[in-house]
């Protein structure tokens, strides 16, 4: 097992930019070439966000076409607030009504338009 220190990889104990997560997601996929299973340690940090969330894990489980089954056995969580584990489990059920919109051939970026047509 490989154990990643969040802090170490992104530089700072505030996690709300998309960029961090992204280089989280990139240090995770790194890992798990010469592990089979990562565990993330983010002891010490201040504030996350969604959006941090969504590019490291969200965008991971996409890549890899992982449900929320195969998250857990590749990925341990450690040093999460109560909160925001509820937070990062919000994000990998999105996640998983994501893939279930493309495994039906719905276009996502439609589904989740934030614009109203006129």
């Amino acid at each position: 097992m490989q154990a990643l220190h969040v802090l170490n990889i992104v530089g700072s104990p505030v996690l709300l930019a998309s960029e961090k997560g992204e280089t989280l997601k990139l240090a995770i996929i790194k890992a798990l070439e010469s592990f089979p299973f990562v565990a993330v340690d983010f002891t010490g940090y201040q504030f996350i966000s969604s959006t941090f969330f969504n590019y490291a894990f969200g965008a991971l489980c996409i890549e890899e076409a992982w449900n929320h089954d195969d998250f857990g056995k590749n990925i341990k969580i450690q040093g999460l607030s109560e909160d925001d584990a509820e937070e990062l489990e919000l994000c990998l059920f999105n996640v998983q009504q994501r893939r279930n919109l493309l495994a039906n051939n719905i276009n996502t970026e439609e589904f989740y338009a934030t614009r109203i047509p006129v």
